[in-house]
């Protein structure tokens, strides 16, 4: 039996701004679907996949900033999978 999984796209969008600098966390949440078949010889299937995430976005001014860590740029952009 041929499986077909189907394939989802979420999009976010970061908008920068010269005097801020934006500290975004996304926290990827892990789904793993496992699929077994067959009566008396049993093959499993598994896929593991992003289910959801969720995005904390913090902004600083870039004087802040530089001052209290060091960090020059536009964004600081941290990825995170549970």
């Amino acid at each position: 039996m041929n499986r077909v999984y189907k394939n989802n796209f979420k999009s976010e969008y970061f908008y920068f701004d010269p005097e801020i600098i934006i500290f975004a966390r996304m926290s990827l949440i892990k789904a793993t679907t496992n699929v077994a078949e067959g009566l008396i010889i049993q093959t499993t299937d598994s896929l593991d996949s992003i289910y959801d995430f969720k995005r904390i976005d913090s902004l600083f001014s870039k004087v802040d900033i530089e001052k209290r860590m060091g960090f020059n740029g536009f964004a600081f952009i941290v990825y995170e999978i549970n």
